[in-house]
């Protein structure tokens, strides 16, 4: 058995990839300056989240937190970014609602 047969892939990250996908789409119709600024650092935060939740489900119980906690704030980043987009008219309220939806599918369920 190899190392990635052993890869979690949790729900949360395909989640995560098709809100990605979604916010890539919206990004490409950005102005280039804006597109270069605000939609790389937007890409870059989900991209980042993904890459935490991806090492916490892979971590050893009580490895979890920290990962998990990186996630969440790279999430809260990307909310903030999307906001200024919409703020800005970069993306419209349909975008911004449709991709609000997303988001708010990801936030964990006590």
């Amino acid at each position: 058995m190899s190392i990635l047969d052993t890869t979690i892939e949790p729900e949360i990250a395909a989640r995560l990839c098709t809100l990605f996908l979604n916010t890539h789409a919206s990004i490409l119709q950005f102005p280039k300056q804006e597109k270069y600024l605000l939609g790389s650092r937007l890409e870059s935060a989900l991209i980042d989240a993904t890459s935490y939740v991806y090492l916490a489900a892979n971590e050893q119980k009580g490895f979890k937190t920290t990962p998990l906690m990186r996630a969440l704030a790279q999430m809260g980043l990307a909310t903030v970014l999307l906001r200024c987009a919409f703020t800005l008219k970069l993306i419209s309220i349909g975008q911004y609602q449709r991709l609000g939806a997303e988001a708010e599918k990801l936030k964990v369920k006590n």
